[in-house]
């Protein structure tokens, strides 16, 4: 079963009833009709918060509240089909990925891995080996970094500084020394992970 979004408040509460069922001491027509009495109110209750529950389900979906109930409705069933049904769901097979293991390196990945490298070259001079073996082992770039060997890094490295691959790269390889300096100075304050945590 696919999941769903969060929900809160009201919405994250289930309408609480309470029933009560015939028993051997209860088994006479007038408690029998006592009882049915009993959960119909607690049925009918139960409905009656569910449909005051509705307008905050059609306000989580952002449903325009200024059209025809019908329409909302048929809105708020395809957004919900959408959420927890895999067949409602859209899949643009322009953006498909390649098969076999997922690509989960993208020109915002590469970025980070060469301005926490950089950042560690500036702090002292160190080979591209050494930075690679600092932030798969340090804690201080666990939560980034921890997955990965260091060997993997290394490679992804050379991909980093790949411009086809990371639009920063080509800044970084201007001819002007003043501008590859900001560019250096740029993508370490954006993506470096001792930056971002200050």
């Amino acid at each position: 079963m696919p999941k769903g979004p969060r929900f809160d408040g009201p919405l994250a509460k289930p309408i609480r009833i309470r029933t009560r069922s015939v028993t051997l001491l209860t088994d006479t027509d007038k408690h029998r009709e006592e009882i049915e009495a009993h959960n119909r109110q607690e049925f009918s209750r139960a409905a009656s918060e569910a449909i005051e529950k509705l307008s905050l389900l059609l306000e989580f979906y952002k449903v325009d509240p200024q059209l025809e109930l019908g329409t909302k409705m048929s809105i708020l069933v395809l957004a919900m089909a959408k959420d927890f049904v895999p067949g409602f769901r859209l899949k643009n097979l322009d953006f498909e990925p390649e098969k076999g293991r997922k690509r989960r390196w993208d020109a915002i990945k590469y970025s980070e891995l060469l301005a926490d490298i950089e950042d560690l070259k500036r702090e002292r001079e160190r080979s591209d080996s050494e930075c690679c073996k600092i932030i798969t082992t340090s804690p201080r770039y666990r939560d980034r970094w921890g997955s990965y060997n260091k060997r993997t890094l290394e490679n992804r490295l050379i991909d980093a500084r790949d411009q086809s691959k990371n639009l920063m790269a080509r800044f970084l390889s201007v001819p002007d020394l003043e501008l590859r300096k900001l560019a250096l100075n740029a993508l370490i304050e954006s993506f470096a992970i001792t930056k971002n945590q200050n």
